[in-house]
């Protein structure tokens, strides 16, 4: 209808266009606790005590000493940046997937099937153009179902589709926008584990 749209982050859901954006849910409390923002609706403030404390145990209180406050996707950081906009990571990833010194160093690249903004497809279309020796090799891979664990306890049949080879994995996660460890926190903390014990 009017004065709504895709939301470009999970495109099972929409939002309004004559509004600030509210994805994902939450995300204006973590600004406002961790920027130490005031808050102007009904959201209660989080003492500063404890700020401080998570502050310091995430490392940013350097930040805050040099008089920056943390906000969601904030230009400093991006314009710092912005000389590397047009350097791409391919050759670093294509030198990460031949390192074979230290043993080879596996790879994971994992995408939400209703993301938008970062969508499976164009991602999959860039991991098969990557100039590697394992490149044909990857591209004819059978890609397979994965079912975690945990949701095969509550029922599902199909968490994702998993396409490998050698040290490259890719990962299509289904029911899930953009942020995969907030839809299905349950499927994002076993793909992790396998991934760094070595499973599929």
């Amino acid at each position: 209808s009017l004065g709504t749209k895709v939301s470009l982050y999970d495109v099972s859901k929409t939002e309004s266009s004559h509004e600030e954006r509210r994805f994902p849910p939450g995300h204006w409390d973590v600004e406002s606790y961790l920027g130490g923002w005031e808050v102007d609706d009904d959201r209660p403030e989080m003492p500063n005590n404890i700020r401080h404390r998570v502050l310091k145990s995430i490392n940013a209180l350097a930040a805050t000493k040099a008089g920056q406050r943390y906000e969601e996707c904030t230009d400093p950081p991006y314009d710092a940046l912005s000389d590397q906009d047009d350097k791409g990571v391919v050759p670093e990833i294509v030198r990460i997937l031949h390192e074979e010194e230290q043993g080879k160093i596996r790879l994971l690249f994992f995408n939400g099937v209703l993301d938008l903004i970062c969508n499976h497809v164009g991602n999959e279309i860039t991991l098969q153009n990557l100039p590697w020796k394992n490149r044909e090799n990857w591209i004819q891979a059978t890609r397979y179902a994965w079912l975690a664990e945990a949701a095969a306890k509550n029922g599902q049949h199909l968490s994702g589709y998993m396409k490998e080879y050698d040290n490259l994995l890719f990962l299509k996660v289904m029911q899930s926008g953009h942020m995969v460890p907030m839809d299905k926190p349950d499927v994002a903390f076993e793909m992790m584990q396998n991934f760094m014990y070595n499973a599929s």
